[in-house]
């Protein structure tokens, strides 16, 4: 069995653990998704087959808010590698659909990932995360997603100032239209 084979069967079986993570034990399921995603994964076609995955979990009812704390643990501030990266980014849309959620616990836990999820990217990737965000708050109908959306927005603000000031002529409109919801 290659290197890359054996990367993905236990990115598999990683997966199929955080899927049946209890809560009492979702923290250390989500930290050894982390640290093999973020560690040095031969193959680089594994990772986007466990983020495919990854995503579908996310809106899955039953297993949102495991995948939600593993992408939480996977975009660590310290530990987000640039292979990962764009991968977590293409999570954005489905993380803000399920910061809108009716369920609370899930609630919480899209806001902790979008969180970090914001506040671990690179700066020059702002570029790849705001269209998500505008996207989302000038769509959504749900209270819950835009006050998640200006907190993100916000967030990066902190992150990436020059970033975000050339980002300025898009985000006005979206940002003017927000204050009278």
């Amino acid at each position: 069995m290659s290197d890359s084979q054996q990367s993905v069967e236990v990115l598999n079986q990683l997966l199929a653990r955080l899927s049946v993570a209890t809560p009492d034990n979702r923290d250390e399921v989500a930290t050894e998704v982390s640290s093999f995603v973020n560690g040095n994964i031969i193959e680089h076609d594994a990772p986007e087959h466990f983020f495919n995955g990854l995503a579908k979990a996310i809106k899955d009812k039953k297993s949102a808010v495991n995948s939600l704390a593993a992408v939480s643990h996977v975009a660590s501030t310290s530990g987000l590698a640039p292979s990962v990266e764009p991968y977590v980014v293409a999570l954005v849309p489905a993380i803000l659909e399920q910061t809108g959620s009716k369920d609370k616990d899930v609630q919480s836990a899209a806001n902790a990932a979008l969180h970090a999820v914001v506040t671990a990217v690179n700066p020059v990737a702002v570029k790849a995360v705001l269209p998500h965000l505008t996207k989302s708050l000038s769509e959504t109908n749900k209270w819950q997603e835009k006050v998640a959306v200006l907190a993100a927005i916000s967030s990066l603000v902190d992150q990436a100032k020059s970033q975000i000031a050339l980002r300025m002529p898009e985000l006005i409109p979206v940002l003017s239209e927000a204050m009278w919801d």
